[in-house]
This record gives C-alpha cells, structure tokens and sequence, in this order.
C-alpha cells in the first residue's frame, strides 16, 4: 500500500543533505521486498543521484600554509589547542575519535596512535614535539595519573567519560577560527587531489561512499574488481590443478 508520494512526503521532513541517502536506501529495501515476493512493486524511482554543494569548504592553500605556521607558533603557548588543531588537519581524525583517544592508545616507541575504526595515526617529527609539550601541560592537572582518557577536562575531575562533546571545537577555534570539522575536510580535500581517493580507504579508513566526495572512484573499483576476478581465477585454476593430480 506504500506509494512514490508518501515517500516524498516523508523525505520532505528530513533535511536536503539526508535526503538522497534515505532515497537510496529505500529504494534498495523496496527491492529487497519485492526480490522476497512480500511486495508487488517499488514505490520509488531510481533516479541518478544528486550532488549537492558542501556545506563546508576547505581552506585554501594560502590558509593552509598560515594554518600550518600557526600551529607551529603555538606548540609552545598553546600546546593542548595546537595538538588539537594537528590531528585534525594533518591526520583527519574527527572530534569524536580524539575523545575517545586513552593515553595506552598512544604508542610512543613506534611513533603512532591507535584509534577507532581506523588505521593508526603516525606521528611526525613536529607531533611528537606537541604531543611532548601537551603532556607536560597534562601532567599539572588534578587527577592526571588516575585519567584513562588523553584529553582531560578540569570540569570532571572524577568522571571517567569523555570530554564533553563542545571542549574540543571551542579549543581549536580559538586556536585557527575554525572548526574541526573545516580542517578535517581540508585535510581529505588535499590528501585525495595528491594520491587520490583510494588512498583515504587505505590511509585514513574512509569508507567507499565517504572517499568518492573528495575524488573519482571509478578507475579504483574496476582496478579492485579486476584484482579480485584474478583472485579467483588463481583460486580456480589451483583447484582444478589439484583435482587433476587426484
């Protein structure tokens, strides 16, 4: 009884940037419904896409280079805001990925920090001086020792959670007078115009949907498909081979 209106009616209350992905995932369940003989038709239309502007642009390559050089400046007046600002310019990590960051996450003797659903972030040669003034810093706070969490927050001295949600963007915006969020799509923008769109799936853990925004992902899903049928025809010929034998 589900008809193409009252979806768009309903796609109408949700906000423009979730609206295409709620459309496609209709229409995939709708197919699924139809595949299963527990509906007759798919009440919405499969339409290509649309593209919509991003709500957030990154910084140009001048802002970039002052980004760059203000975090430097800072790693000794500001050193928790500077850290802050770097890992989510240089590595793209989000808010919430570095509140959850526990101090057995950071792996000081291989120079890298484990973080969640991601690939390891490896520090360079100026994290690890931020990351040295940013433990200094955290070491004059009450309760430091007894905090599993990296970022701590005075306002919390006995609670184990996070930081709130807020410590973080206040922080680095009035660091850059940006937010995370700017230097996180920054740092995607630039690394995918450099080696390309793969490499924020292999590098920075993006999935496939999230790494198309920043380039074409054509030519590397024919490259991996190309890989896998040869992976097969490998895996087949062996077993042929193998039968043969017997």
């Amino acid at each position: 009884m589900v008809q193409e209106e009252h979806i768009h009616a309903f796609l109408l209350t949700l906000q423009p940037t979730h609206r295409e992905l709620a459309r496609k995932d209709f229409y995939q369940f709708f197919r699924v419904g139809r595949k299963k003989r527990v509906m007759t038709h798919v009440p919405v239309m499969n339409l290509p896409a649309k593209e919509l502007p991003r709500t957030v642009e990154p910084l140009t390559l001048e802002e970039q280079k002052a980004l760059a050089r203000l975090i430097r400046d800072a790693i000794y007046t500001q050193p928790e805001e500077a850290f802050l600002a770097a890992l989510c310019f240089y590595h793209g990590l989000s808010s919430s990925q570095i509140r959850h960051i526990k101090t057995n996450d950071v792996d000081v003797e291989r120079g890298m920090i484990h973080t969640e659903d991601r690939p390891p972030v490896y520090l360079l040669a100026e994290d690890f001086l931020l990351l040295e003034q940013f433990l200094l810093k955290r070491k004059t706070l009450p309760y430091a020792k007894s905090r599993a969490y990296l970022f701590i927050s005075n306002q919390a001295k006995f609670d184990e959670a996070p930081v709130p949600e807020q410590y973080l963007p206040q922080r680095v915006r009035a660091l850059t007078g940006h937010m995370p969020r700017c230097l996180r799509i920054t740092c995607f923008t630039a690394v995918s115009a450099r080696y390309g769109p793969q490499y924020l799936v292999e590098a920075f853990g993006l999935s496939l949907t999230h790494a198309s925004r920043y380039g074409n992902l054509k030519e590397y899903l024919l490259e991996e498909e190309v890989k896998q049928q040869k992976e097969d025809f490998i895996e087949l010929s062996s077993r042929l081979g193998q039968r043969k034998k017997q």
